[in-house]
């Protein structure tokens, strides 16, 4: 597989055989979240199970990992789905985190 391209003239074929795949395995989605490792699969259902138990949850992770898709899939399958989703960077609320470093990146 080759990283595909705006331009790539494959795009269309592409996307038609995954938005087919994603239809025949309905498992591989959660929300609008996609994946069909056993690392995804095991999230997913971890998720199903806990998000009607919860109301606040804290999602930890490096930047550009899912977080807020996550936290916005855990919101929509809670009991509180019928209310706003509001995320909270911890950040914003702990100061010390800004500077905190992760110990293998100092």
């Amino acid at each position: 597989m080759y990283p595909l391209q705006s331009t790539d003239e494959n795009l269309p074929a592409v996307v038609a055989a995954a938005s087919h795949a994603l239809v025949d395995h309905p498992e591989w989605t959660l929300g609008t979240m996609v994946g069909r490792s056993s690392v995804m699969q095991r999230a997913f259902s971890q998720m199903r199970s806990t998000a009607r138990h919860l109301r606040i949850a804290t999602i930890e992770g490096e930047s550009g990992t899912g977080k807020a898709l996550a936290g916005r899939t855990l919101h929509d399958l809670g009991p509180a789905s019928k209310e706003p989703f509001t995320p909270c960077p911890a950040t914003q609320f702990l100061p010390a985190v800004r500077h905190w470093r992760h110990p293998r990146r100092c």
